[in-house]
């Protein structure tokens, strides 16, 4: 076996410089296809059991459109909203919810923690088995403020748009946030 390991070195070698050769003649970045158009706005209408009795809400789905200082599409961000009907004449405060990015869409706040229905879980908190389940949510905000999920660009279905290598590196930084 010691005799063997400096010729298996030197097959490896050998074989990642033809790799890198091969790589070399080609070039360095093909541009992604482009993505396919999200789909357009959806609303649904819910009730859920709550401790204090049904609580009738809203769901929206969309894509809202940014745009640069020229004008140009610059992001399209991907939101779901829960709006509960309140009583006539009561306003409602509104929760923006982000949860993080770039790599971490709204999903883990939505169906783990604040939206109406979440992920039903075992007692022990462990990540379920199929088939999943939604279940209504005692503890949802939606009592108390209407929810706006929002996927930051590069999580969810959320994405920037414009020319580049990556549209939605723009957008991965501090300056980005506050611009």
């Amino acid at each position: 076996m010691k005799r063997r390991a400096p010729a298996l070195v030197v097959v490896c070698c050998l074989w990642l410089a033809a790799f890198a050769a091969a790589a070399a003649d080609k070039p360095e970045h093909k541009s992604e296809p482009a993505a396919p158009p999200l789909p357009g706005r959806a609303e649904t209408h819910h009730t859920i059991a709550l401790p204090t009795g049904p609580l009738e809400y809203r769901a929206i789905a969309e894509t809202i459109g940014l745009t640069d200082r020229k004008g140009e599409p610059s992001a399209a961000i991907y939101t779901i909203s829960y709006l509960a009907a309140p009583p006539a004449g009561t306003p409602r405060p509104v929760a923006f919810v982000f949860n993080g990015g770039p790599g971490a869409a709204s999903v883990f706040l939505h169906l783990g923690a604040l939206g109406p229905r979440i992920l039903e879980t075992p007692p022990t908190g462990a990540v379920p088995a199929p088939p999943l389940h939604l279940v209504d949510n005692p503890e949802t905000w939606l009592r108390f403020a209407d929810l706006v999920f929002v996927d930051p660009v590069g999580t969810g279905f959320s994405r920037g748009e414009g020319k580049g290598d990556n549209p939605d590196k723009p957008f991965w930084n501090v300056r980005a946030d506050i611009d």
